[in-house]
């Protein structure tokens, strides 16, 4: 870890940050970034400083020109440029920079919720279980129920879960007999705090079947766009791609903008791994470039890892009142528009008149635009699908691919009488060896859908209330599947006949 800030709001820390460093005057100015505004020179930074130099930028009106300036010129001298973009608004340097890949999350990219690799899978079960209680919010219990489910879909699925496999795996939860009552009551805030994760383009956005290969990212301009998931799980992406940094070979910088939202400084003691990462990262060549509109906010911990830190739009009280004492020559609320402050490690704080980046000048591209942008890159992704929240039903949590056979024994129930060897007969009739069929019912009867009754001396298998509810539940659910099939058809038909 390189030396830095350690307290961010502390005027005698950030003060010690960017004193006594002289700019080697042999070092060659490679990034232009306007001029001092005092002397009218060129002012720039260097490859140096820009990996081991912390600027704070202060109050400016755009919140992300000088962003945009810099990657830009970044790209002009070669370097590699990843941006985790949380509001879309970076997708505009599409216009500038011709081979620029964007990737919109959810819609044409995704990512492994459970591929631990590089990581052995022990530390990336803490790893992920940390990251989604910081940012979920999660408390003590709902955190350990999460990492028993975790650990138990690793050990059913491995590295092929799937979303729906994970809500059945925690709703499996409910089951458990040890569980105690305070954590019985936990379950159901465990699943409100997970629910957007399984639906629309955020449940798109975790899928097991990634399309493009991730170590692609870190090389060249490349863009993700994570602003058309639930904003709860864009820094649970975010931290997942970071995770990725340890496979990489290639020096890369990774512009994260609203850094506060994945560097929150009251959630520091869940994102230690995260940190590690960052650390590991670093000494492979992986710089960090943070954005972010408040100061006060972010983590002291990320500010100590950082290659260059720009804090734009600062209106947070705190953070004026750090940075005047900081600037006194300068009154941060009286910057011009354009106008900005550097304070560097190699010379001190300046006031710098920011040069408008070209891609300002262009509007944020629709998704049309982007589409058409990637197909002349050669790149033509197949659209993810809009994922419903899935509605599971208790056949399917319960008997899982053998929901359909212990269907159909008791639908037969519900109009015979059957004995034990009926049922395995008519099981398997269905397909199924008379091991296996033997075995289902025998776990028909444990979870409460059969008991057992003599009726003339016979002994026969009841149908329980629960396996009532079951069958309509199941019914109830396959016919509406096959509704919207129809009006599928429907729809079909009538634009085909619109377009005759």
């Amino acid at each position: 870890m390189k030396e830095g800030l350690i307290i961010p709001n502390n005027s005698e820390v950030l003060s010690g940050l960017i004193e006594g460093v002289v700019l080697d005057e042999g070092l060659t100015p490679i990034i232009i970034i306007g001029e001092d505004v005092e002397t009218g020179e060129t002012f720039y930074l260097t490859k140096e400083e820009l990996e081991s130099n912390i600027a704070v930028i202060g109050y400016t009106y755009d919140t992300i020109s000088t962003n945009l300036r810099l990657i830009e010129e970044r790209w002009e001298v070669g370097d590699n440029y990843l941006i985790l973009d949380y509001n879309g608004l970076y997708t505009r340097l599409m216009h500038v920079i011709p081979s620029l890949r964007v990737f919109r999350a959810g819609i044409d990219f995704s990512i492994r919720l459970f591929d631990h690799e590089p990581l052995d899978i022990e530390t990336y079960k803490h790893f992920l279980t940390n990251v989604m209680t910081a940012y979920l919010r999660l408390g003590n219990t709902e955190q350990r129920l999460l990492y028993t489910a975790i650990t138990e879909l690793y050990e059913r699925f491995g590295q092929r879960a799937s979303i729906l496999d994970f809500i059945i795996t925690i709703r499996d939860l409910e089951e458990t007999p040890t569980l105690t009552a305070q954590e019985y009551s936990k379950i159901d805030s465990l699943m409100r705090a997970i629910a957007p994760l399984l639906k629309g383009r955020t449940a798109t956005a975790f899928t097991h079947e990634p399309q493009i290969p991730l170590d692609s990212l870190f090389e060249g301009i490349n863009l993700i766009d994570l602003s058309r998931i639930a904003p709860e799980y864009r820094s649970i992406i975010a931290a997942l791609i970071l995770m990725k940094c340890l496979k990489v070979k290639k020096s890369c910088t990774i512009l994260i903008s609203e850094a506060q939202a994945l560097f929150p400084e009251d959630r520091d003691q869940f994102l230690t791994d995260l940190y590690t990462i960052i650390d590991k990262a670093h000494l492979k060549g992986i710089s960090l470039h943070i954005s972010s509109t408040t100061l006060s906010s972010l983590s002291s911990s990320i500010i100590n890892r950082i290659g260059l830190l720009l804090v734009h739009r600062t209106l947070n009280y705190q953070d004026l009142r750090l940075l005047s004492q900081l600037c006194h020559r300068y009154a941060i609320q009286e910057l011009y528009e354009g106008e900005t402050l550097i304070l560097s490690r190699s010379r001190g704080v300046i006031k710098v008149r920011v040069y408008a980046p070209r891609s300002q000048e262009f509007e944020v591209p629709t998704d049309n635009e982007i589409e058409e942008h990637m197909e002349k890159l050669g790149i033509r992704l197949t659209k993810l699908k809009e994922m419903e929240l899935p509605r599971i039903t208790l056949l399917e949590r319960d008997f899982r691919e053998y929901a359909e056979y212990v269907y159909k024994l008791l639908r037969a129930l519900t109009e015979q009488i059957m004995t034990r060897g009926e049922a395995i007969s008519l099981l398997k009739d269905e397909g199924l060896s008379t091991d296996i069929a033997s075995q289902l019912l025998d776990a028909t009867q444990i979870l409460g859908y059969l008991k057992e009754d003599y009726v003339s001396g016979r002994r026969i298998l009841v149908l329980t209330r629960k396996a009532v509810l079951a069958i309509d539940e199941y019914e109830a659910k396959v016919k509406a599947v096959e509704a919207r099939d129809i009006l599928k058809n429907i729809k079909g038909r009538g634009d085909e006949n619109g377009k005759g």
